[in-house]
C-alpha cells in the first residue's frame, strides 16, 4: 500500500565514467534486487539506466580506484491504484495508434501525480 505523499517512483540514472571504465577492477555496479537475485549493472559511459525505485529495492556498489560519475534525476509522484487502472490486457490494447490522423491515440493516463519541484505542489495537467 502507497501514502498519498509523494514519494520516489522512477529514477534515471545517467553515466559520465571514464570510457576504459572496468566493472571487475572500478567497481561502482547499480545492484538491482529481484526475485531474491540481483542484477549487477556497470556504470559504462554513456548508459543509461531507468527503473521504478518505488517497486525495486537497489543499491549503489562502492567504487575501487576512481570515482563514479553519474547524473541522476528522481521523478516524485504518488502511485495511484484502483478502478481507473486498466488491467494489463485491456493496457495492450489501448496502445494502439490510431490509422486516422485526426484521431488520437488512447492511451492511460500516467499512474503518478506530478508535482512541481520548484514549489513542491501537485501540478494540474493542462
Amino acid at each position: 500500500a502507497h501514502s498519498n505523499e509523494p514519494e520516489r517512483v522512477i529514477t534515471a540514472v545517467y553515466y559520465l565514467t571514464d570510457e576504459d571504465w572496468d566493472g571487475t577492477f572500478d567497481g561502482g555496479a547499480l545492484r538491482l534486487f529481484h526475485n531474491e537475485k540481483f542484477t549487477d549493472v556497470i556504470p559504462y559511459a554513456n548508459r543509461l539506466v531507468l527503473f521504478r525505485s518505488d517497486a525495486m529495492e537497489h543499491q549503489v556498489m562502492p567504487s575501487h580506484r576512481r570515482p563514479r560519475r553519474a547524473l541522476t534525476i528522481w521523478l516524485y509522484g504518488t502511485v495511484t491504484t484502483g478502478p481507473h487502472m486498466l488491467e494489463p490486457e485491456a493496457l495492450q490494447s489501448s496502445r494502439q495508434v490510431s490509422k486516422n490522423p485526426e484521431t488520437p491515440s488512447s492511451l492511460p493516463p500516467l499512474p503518478v501525480d506530478p508535482i512541481d519541484s520548484q514549489n513542491n505542489d501537485r501540478t494540474t495537467a493542462a
